[in-house]
C-alpha cells in the first residue's frame, strides 16, 4: 500500500526494527524462494481492491459515533420476541491463540465450543463470503481475495443481512467487511441489508494505526495529522454507540470483525501492530513437534504431492516468525478487552441475556509447523480449524465434537431468526441435531506460487488431492500434527479411494445435499 506523501512514516514499535532488518536478510537468503509457500504479505493481493483507493485529501465527514440516526433507546422495555446475535470474527487467528482471550474464554464457558470447527476455503476473503452466503467456496464461486468485494456485490440482495433484516431485525456492521469493499475515492456505498453500517475502508482496512472507515455513508479518516488512533479500540468504541442507539423493540444481528491479529500491511508486514499498552508483554514461542516440520515428519522434507515444502528455519527467520507470533497475540489482548466492553455495555443495557454471542476466526495460521515460516491457505489443521464459540439462548454449556464448518454459521443465524434465505444453504443449523459422521469439504484455488486442492474430513480423517499431481495427502485421526502421510501404504487404499469418491460427491452437492455422513471401513 503506498502511503500518501504528506502522511508521517508509520514508527514500528517495541522490538519490531530489529526484526524487519532480519526479515529482508533472510528473503535476501532465500529462505521461501521458489518454495510455493503462502505467505501472507505478498499472497493473493489481500489489499487489492480492484479499483482506486481513496483519495488520500479525502476530508473528515463525521465523527466517531454519530453515524446513527435513531434516538437514544428506552432501555427499560424488555423484548421478549427472537434472541439477539452477535458474532465478533477475528482475522487470521488460530485454536492454540484462544489463550490470549481471557475474558473470551471466560465468557463461553456458560456456552458450546466446537471442537471440530473448520473453515471450507482458509483464505478470508472466500471464508467471509461463505460466513455470508451459506455456501461453500465451491458453490459461490468466489475463491481468491483480489476484488472479491465487487464480486460479492452482485450477490449482496441474496445474503445473510437482507435475509434477517426482512424479518426486521435491526442489523449492524462494525469493522471489516470483503476484501476490496471502500477502494473507490470517497465511497459512501452502504451493502444491501445493513441499517448501522461503521466498516473500514479499502486497503487502510489491513493498517492499525491509520485507517478510514465509512460509517453510515459518511467517509472518516483515523490516525492522521497528529492523532492517535488504534483500530480496535476504534472499532470498539463504533460497536458500543451502535448497540447503544439500537432500537429496543426489535432484536439485532451485529458483525464486529477487527482486523487483529492479522499482520499490518503497509509500511511494515510479517508481524501485527498490537496497542501501545500491550507492546512486548508476550514472550511465548511456539515450539511443537510439527514446528520445523523436515526434522521430525516420516517423509522427505518437500515430499512430491505437498505443497507445504518443508525446508529448515534458520535462526533469523525463527526470530521473525517468534516475533509474528507474538505481536499477533499481543494485537488479540485489545480484542479481548473489546469483548468484555461489549458484553459489559449488553448487561448495562438489559439485552446481554436475551443474546446469542458467537466468537470465531475466519482461518487459522502457520506460525512455522511444517517449516511454514508464515501463512494459510494450505491445509493443515493450523490453517483450517478455527476457534468457534457460541453462547446464549438455545446453547447448552459443554464441547460438541461433530464436525462444523464456517458454511453452517448462516443457517444458524438464518435459523434463530426464522428468515427466510433465497439461496440453497450448503451450510446446517447448528441448532439441529448433528452428526458425528458428517463430512465437510476443504478447497482452494491455485494461485500466488501454491497449488490448489480440494479435499474432505470426515471421521477425524484428513484427505487433501492436489490438483496436477500423482500424490494426495492422506493423515489418520490420531496424527493431528500431521507428520505421516499415509497415501503410499497399501493398507489405506479403501479409506482413502473413498475419501476420494467423498470429495467428488462434495464438490457436486449443492444445499441439503451437502449433508453427507461418512465413516471409516472397519470403524
Amino acid at each position: 500500500m503506498s502511503t500518501p506523501e504528506e502522511e508521517e512514516p508509520l514508527q514500528v514499535p517495541g522490538r519490531r526494527g530489529l526484526l524487519v532488518a532480519m526479515l529482508i536478510l533472510a528473503v535476501l537468503a532465500g529462505v521461501a524462494a521458489g518454495a510455493g509457500i503462502a505467505t501472507l504479505g505478498s499472497s493473493d493481493d489481500e489489499t487489492s481492491s480492484g479499483s482506486e483507493e481513496i483519495a488520500a485529501d479525502a476530508e473528515p465527514l463525521a465523527p466517531a459515533g454519530d453515524g446513527a440516526a435513531q434516538d437514544q433507546p428506552d432501555t427499560t422495555v424488555p423484548w421478549t420476541g427472537p434472541p439477539n446475535v452477535l458474532v465478533v470474527m477475528t482475522d487470521d487467528q488460530t485454536v492454540e491463540q484462544m489463550r490470549w482471550l481471557p475474558s473470551v474464554q471466560r465468557f463461553m464457558t456458560s456456552g458450546t465450543e466446537y471442537v471440530n470447527s473448520i473453515t471450507n476455503y482458509p483464505l478470508c476473503g472466500p471464508s467471509r463470503a461463505t460466513f455470508l452466503l451459506g455456501q461453500y467456496a465451491n458453490t459461490h464461486g468466489m475463491r481468491c481475495n483480489r476484488g472479491l468485494a465487487a464480486q460479492f456485490n452482485r450477490v449482496e440482495a441474496d445474503s445473510l443481512a437482507p435475509w434477517v433484516q426482512a424479518q426486521g431485525v435491526h442489523t449492524i456492521h462494525v469493522g471489516k467487511y470483503l476484501n476490496g469493499y471502500g477502494g473507490e475515492e470517497r465511497t459512501r456505498y452502504i451493502p444491501a441489508g445493513w441499517d448501522d453500517w461503521r466498516t473500514l475502508a479499502g486497503s487502510s482496512a489491513f493498517n492499525y494505526l491509520r485507517f478510514d472507515m465509512v460509517i453510515n455513508g459518511e467517509f472518516v479518516r483515523y490516525g492522521r495529522q497528529g492523532e492517535t488512533a488504534y483500530q480496535t479500540d476504534v472499532l470498539a468504541d463504533q460497536l458500543d454507540d451502535a448497540l447503544r442507539v439500537a432500537p429496543t423493540d426489535r432484536p439485532f444481528f451485529a458483525v464486529f470483525t477487527p482486523l487483529a491479529p492479522h499482520f499490518q500491511i503497509g509500511e511494515n508486514r510479517d508481524f501485527a501492530i498490537p496497542a501501545p499498552r500491550h507492546e512486548d508483554t508476550i514472550d511465548d514461542v511456539l515450539r511443537p513437534p510439527n514446528y520445523d516440520a523436515c526434522e521430525v515428519r516420516d517423509a522427505p522434507c518437500a515430499p512430491e504431492g505437498s505443497d507445504l515444502r518443508p525446508g529448515p528455519l534458520d535462526e533469523a527467520r525463527k526470530a521473525i516468525v517468534d516475533n509474528a507470533y507474538q505481536t499477533t497475540s499481543e494485537s488479540l489482548l485489545a480484542v479481548d478487552e473489546a469483548f468484555q466492553r461489549i458484553v459489559d455495555t449488553l448487561a448495562e443495557l438489559g439485552r446481554l441475556e436475551h443474546t446469542v454471542v458467537i466468537f470465531t476466526s475466519d482461518n487459522g495460521f502457520m506460525f512455522g509447523e511444517h517449516g511454514i515460516p508464515q501463512g494459510k491457505k494450505v491445509p493443515t489443521r493450523e490453517s483450517l480449524f478455527v476457534p468457534l464459540l457460541i453462547a446464549g439462548p438455545g446453547f447448552e454449556a459443554g464441547q460438541e465434537t461433530a464436525p462444523v464448518t464456517n458454511a453452517d454459521l448462516a443457517p444458524t443465524i438464518v435459523d434463530i431468526f426464522d428468515a427466510q434465505p433465497t439461496l440453497a444453504l450448503d451450510g446446517q443449523s447448528l441448532l439441529e441435531e448433528l452428526s458425528p459422521d458428517r463430512a465437510l469439504l476443504i478447497e482452494a484455488k491455485p494461485q500466488a506460487g501454491t497449488r490448489g486442492y480440494t479435499g474432505t474430513f470426515a471421521d477425524g480423517w484428513l484427505y487433501i488431492d492436489w490438483e496436477e499431481l500423482d500424490r494426495n495427502e492422506l493423515y489418520a485421526p490420531d496424527d493431528v500434527l500431521q507428520l505421516q502421510n499415509l497415501d503410499d501404504d497399501p493398507a489405506f487404499d479403501a479409506i482413502e479411494s473413498e475419501l476420494g469418491q467423498l470429495t467428488a460427491e462434495l464438490l457436486a452437492c449443492r444445499g441439503e445435499a451437502c449433508r453427507i455422513d461418512w465413516t471409516a471401513p472397519g470403524s
